[in-house]
């Protein structure tokens, strides 16, 4: 058999992915302030106390993330959604290993210094994380009994494992993941992986109905060659 040639239309199957996330994010972050505002308390100061003052020049600590922020990692999830749908499921290829390990190794070495972890371990996490996702495409997204429910099934299971990838960053910056945040943070997995799913579940529909335009014409062809 054949393998299916590649048709700009099949692009679509990163590019929406991608916009999805881009409204994800903007649609997480509304009505959130772009700088933070920080509240400080001064202690009661008695006479003849010295008073430390610090001028806006001096450097306040600032601490580091302990993962990615929702626009980094929607990117990343959905470069690596639309990857494995582009290769895995249109083009039938095994390249989308490839690509899994490349994106895992770029956006590792793009933004581990922001984190308190080594480039091995964020690379290492991230890898786990792209695999899971391309086989959750793979297997699940494009399974033709839950095609009617797979951008709901896709996206819960999706951000369990977003949830799970979160927990194991902490645990690999030595540090104890809030239980009480397990829910919240969930949500908010969850609202930018729907629209990830929401764009490649867009673009499948586009390029199914460019190929069945494609095999009409071929078939319009056929038949007027033999007539």
């Amino acid at each position: 058999m054949n393998k299916p040639r590649f048709k700009p239309v099949m692009l679509l199957a990163l590019l929406f992915p991608l916009l999805g996330a881009g409204l994800g994010f903007l649609l997480s972050n509304t009505g959130t302030q772009s700088t933070a505002t920080v509240e400080a308390t001064l202690p009661a100061i008695k006479p003849g106390e010295a008073v430390a003052i610090h001028t806006p020049a001096d450097p306040l600590p600032q601490k580091k993330a302990e993962g990615p922020g929702n626009l980094e990692l929607g990117l990343y999830l959905a470069l690596v959604c639309g990857a494995a749908a582009l290769l895995w499921q249109y083009l039938k290829s095994q390249l989308a290993w490839v690509a899994v390990i490349l994106l895992a190794l770029v956006f590792a070495f793009l933004l581990h210094n922001q984190i308190e972890l080594s480039l091995t371990q964020f690379f290492l996490a991230n890898l786990l994380l792209g695999v899971a996702l391309a086989l959750l495409v793979k297997f699940l997204f494009f399974l033709k009994a839950l095609i009617r429910w797979r951008m709901i099934v896709t996206s819960l299971l999706g951000a369990g494992l977003i949830l799970l990838y979160s927990w194991s960053l902490f645990g690999l910056a030595g540090r104890m993941f809030d239980t009480s945040q397990w829910s919240k943070v969930y949500v908010d997995k969850l609202l930018l992986f729907v629209f990830i799913t929401f764009g490649l579940s867009l673009a499948d529909l586009v390029i199914q109905r460019a190929e069945i335009s494609k095999l009409r014409a071929n078939r319009a062809e056929a038949g007027d060659e033999d007539a």
